[in-house]
């Protein structure tokens, strides 16, 4: 009885776990692309041997990595004799990846475990070649996140940009998060608990939103939106489209 009214408690303090993406539209085909994971409300309930592992693999980097890394600093920073060489194998096997990507930029702080992605202009929601590329990254530093991409496509012309959500994607993503704390809650449950929040940039004032967003800049060019996983998952939101 204590033990799940301990999890009940917890699971209520997690309400600030978010999950956050933004996209700022350049020009007419392109936009820039950045991924926050922030897990730090998920640190107390996460297994202590894992926190502890991957706490000390990252202590090296955790200087460089709070000020952010590109993916060519990156690479140097593996070659130290103490750190673990599977990172440093997995550089060299990719090394070709490595010198596409090379301006990406990864921060990851490991006291707060807040872990962003910078992909840049360049980005592509289904460029599946360099997710994987990241998604290995990610599986070295043995952090509890799932491998799926929340965005299935992102369309954009001169005059609208329209984000389709995948669901599908969002739910399995869910569901390998879930792993960590499936003695606390249901599936359906800890979907409710993570927030998805969405961030768009225009180059002109927002004329008219699919949906309604929680937070307009003063200037209109820019909005973000709040969505719990389930929202998505459950088909109710599937995508935003904006004119400007």
């Amino acid at each position: 009885m204590k033990k799940i009214l301990f999890a009940s408690i917890v699971l209520l303090g997690l309400q600030s776990c978010i999950i956050s993406e933004e996209y700022q539209v350049t020009d007419r085909d392109s936009y820039s692309r950045q991924i926050t994971y922030d897990l730090r409300d998920m640190k107390p309930i996460l297994p202590e041997d894992l926190t502890r592992d991957f706490t000390s693999e990252l202590e090296e980097l955790s200087h460089h990595l709070k000020k952010g890394v590109k993916i060519s600093e990156l690479e140097g920073h593996l070659q130290k004799k103490t750190f673990n060489p599977e990172f440093i194998s997995y550089f060299k096997e990719n090394q070709s990846l490595v010198n596409k990507y090379k301006d990406i930029v990864i921060t990851f702080d490991v006291d707060q475990l807040i872990y962003h992605i910078d992909y840049g202009v360049h980005s592509d929601v289904k460029n599946k070649e360099l997710l994987d590329f990241l998604n290995g990254i990610i599986y070295l530093t043995e952090l509890p996140l799932g491998n799926e991409n929340m965005v299935k496509e992102v369309v954009t012309d001169s005059k609208q940009i329209t984000v389709h959500f995948d669901g599908k994607a969002i739910e399995k993503f869910s569901n390998q998060l879930y792993q960590s704390f499936n003695e606390m809650t249901t599936p359906q449950g800890f979907q409710s608990l993570i927030n998805y929040q969405l961030t768009i940039k225009t180059p002109k004032k927002i004329k008219t939103s699919s949906i309604n967003g929680n937070y307009f800049s003063l200037d209109g060019q820019s909005v973000t939106y709040n969505f719990k996983l389930s929202e998505i998952i459950s088909g109710k939101v599937s995508e935003v489209k904006l004119a400007y």
